[in-house]
């Protein structure tokens, strides 16, 4: 056989490989497409580190979710201004929240966090560390607010996702937080509420309502809390205005406009609201909604002082 005709064969045997492997791919990405549009609950929901499950794996950690943790992980190292101190000029954001900053049910791509830095970093150099971290309330975020100066440096904005649930306190003292609570209930009423096991039952719902009414403790304590939250370098997005339950969303709207610089997002009827059936957090075109309405925000108020930049 001719070295021409051995070459040819070679040739053709490489584009079929070639051929056979984008097929391979292409058909992996069509069923992935179809196992999570279709069948999220069954394949993936409480099964997927990817979409961010703390799943039954032995030894699971925050290493085992990438990119989604790395800002949680540097955050509890405890090391100071470890990436603080860097002199180049990219606008630096800090973003507190619980799950729904983590991204429950969504990949690290999805979450709104990530859409809002690709999107700003379109304009200048942003970087934005994502605090988000399931169960998490309005206290625990103050108090991963004040780490934050102390590992990433100050940064030029701070944003705060809040939720309807964020005025239940947490009885696990996360963050070695007891001392700060107690401070803050000290002249407060002695009814305080605490969070519940299952998030979906009705004694959950009762502990929501209970923490918002005027004469709890908890009201009281978030009163206190107001004198700490920063005012003229942070913005409070109300994540709950766009699902969940109505009235208590609505309560929760009306306490916290009257304190806080708070955009609430308003409600699309046309998109789905949650990921999937079981999984009711916040589904991507929701995140993506969430992103957008930060992005706007930010780069059309000149209080965050955005677009003043060289």
């Amino acid at each position: 056989m001719g070295i021409y005709k051995i070459m040819s064969k070679i040739h053709k045997i490489l584009i079929l490989t070639l051929f056979s492997i984008l097929i391979c791919f292409i058909s992996y990405r069509i069923c992935y497409f179809i196992a999570e549009k279709f069948f999220f609950d069954k394949l993936f929901y409480q099964k997927s580190v990817t979409h961010g499950y703390w799943t039954t794996k032995p030894g699971l950690s925050y290493t085992d979710f990438g990119d989604r943790a790395e800002d949680i992980i540097t955050l509890n190292s405890n090391s100071p201004n470890i990436l603080g101190t860097s002199d180049d000029d990219s606008y630096k954001i800090v973003i507190l929240g619980d799950s729904y900053l983590w991204g429950q049910g969504i990949k690290n791509e999805d979450r709104f966090a990530y859409i809002l830095e690709s999107k700003l970093n379109n304009i200048r150099p942003t970087k934005i560390y994502s605090l988000g971290i399931g169960g998490d309330n309005i206290f625990d975020n103050y108090l991963k607010y004040k780490k934050s100066i102390s590992v990433f440096g100050q940064a030029d904005m701070y944003i705060f996702a809040l939720l309807y649930n964020d005025f239940l306190l947490n009885g696990d003292n996360r963050y070695s937080s007891d001392e700060f609570i107690n401070s803050l209930i000290k002249n407060c009423p002695q009814n305080i509420i605490y969070d519940v096991d299952n998030p979906s039952n009705d004694k959950y719902y009762q502990a929501i309502k209970s923490s918002l009414s005027t004469d709890s403790g908890n009201y009281c304590a978030y009163k206190n809390l107001l004198l700490l939250l920063p005012k003229s370098n942070a913005i409070y997005i109300n994540l709950s205005s766009i699902q969940g339950m109505f009235d208590t969303n609505k309560q929760f709207k009306d306490i916290i406009s009257d304190d806080l610089n708070v955009i609430n997002l308003q409600p699309d009827t046309s998109i789905n609201s949650s990921v999937s059936k079981a999984e009711s957090h916040p589904s991507t075109a929701i995140n993506k909604a969430y992103a957008n309405t930060l992005f706007k925000e930010i780069t059309t108020n000149s209080q965050w002082r955005f677009m003043n930049y060289d």
